[in-house]
């Protein structure tokens, strides 16, 4: 339903409509806020439209963390200009911009796609590909040591995490190296190129690529590494064998090393405050000046325990490590 309603228009009769002048002024403050929000929101869409916004990933060098933080910029700035801003927005204030790089980056792969080498010039949107609300891919963040050059990127390519098997010890590296391989090599240009990096004659070298969960596969030479299942990331094993005999793979000790390792999960526990007995004269004679002795202090406090445990193993199993 409606209602028309009908105003006589007379000079004489009608009141005017009020200017701004005559606002109330609650309502002169209001007006003022509409304006300054309006202009707040016509400044925010022109920056969006002329700045770049897009992840910056780093990994720490000492413990391997990676950290993300969002790069805002203009996207006609140089591109060295956007790795100088984001080695300050990551706090590396220290190390030089030449010793930084941005490369481009595929969190959900942990991979380095490519490396922007040599076009510090150009402009950031220009590289980027454009100004847009989400890219489909992130940045990060590398630095080298004075003495070293950065690796060249190209597309293409796998990223490696390569961790080495000491089979007398019968253990795998806690660090693994990162290293960066092109997906029409051979199986004999990767172990060339370990040779280079470990110091490991490839002729007593076996590789292991690590599959689906726990899944293993021996490289064997004369294939290509995509048709060995290679893709943006994988992660390796490589272990010396010193030239002796080695019996077939899922035979050798390499093999039960390994499944051993990938199968076992760590385990953070935290153990709950233990009632703490009352002290007997050993204690109260040992107790501070406080009237507390260390003992009841350290027993009353919840800890955390790191246990490992192989995930094929039973749940009474692992009730009866957890209590050893």
């Amino acid at each position: 339903a409606y209602m028309l309603i009908y105003r006589r228009i007379d000079p004489k009769r009608n009141t005017k409509f009020m200017t701004t002048e005559e606002f109330p002024p609650h309502i002169a403050r209001l007006v003022k806020a509409v304006e300054e929000q309006e202009e707040d929101e016509r400044r925010q869409v022109e920056m969006e439209r002329s700045h770049c916004r897009i992840p910056v990933f780093y990994r720490d060098t000492e413990d391997g963390v990676v950290v993300k933080k969002m790069l805002e910029a203009k996207h006609d700035i140089a591109f060295k200009e956007a790795i100088d801003i984001a080695r300050r927005l990551h706090g590396l204030d220290d190390i030089p911009v030449d010793r930084c790089r941005l490369v481009k980056y595929d969190e959900n792969y942990d991979s380095c796609e490519c490396s922007y080498d040599g076009r510090g010039e150009e402009q950031l949107g220009h590289l980027l590909g454009g100004i847009r609300q989400t890219y489909l891919y992130d940045l990060l963040l590398e630095t080298r040591p004075e003495d070293e050059e950065f690796e060249v990127y190209l597309p293409q390519s796998s990223t490696l995490k390569v961790y080495e098997v000491d089979i007398a010890e019968g253990s795998v590296s806690k660090r693994f190296r990162r290293c960066r391989v092109l997906l029409s090599w051979t199986v004999e240009d990767l172990m060339a190129y370990l040779e280079k990096k470990l110091g490991y004659p490839a002729s007593t070298t076996r590789v292991v690529v690590q599959k689906y969960g726990s899944e293993m596969l021996l490289l064997q030479p004369g294939r290509s590494l995509s048709s060995e299942g290679f893709y943006r990331s994988a992660v390796i094993y490589v272990e010396h064998h010193a030239g002796h005999e080695e019996p077939p793979f899922k035979s050798s000790k390499l093999y039960r090393v390994l499944s051993q390792y990938l199968n076992t999960v760590k385990w953070h526990v935290t153990l709950p405050a233990m009632p703490v007995a009352e002290p007997d004269d050993g204690d109260k004679a040992n107790a501070d000046e406080n009237g507390n002795s260390a003992a009841t202090d350290s027993a009353t406090q919840p800890r955390v325990v790191i246990v490992e445990f192989d995930k094929r193993g039973l749940v009474s199993d692992f009730k009866r490590h957890l209590e050893q």
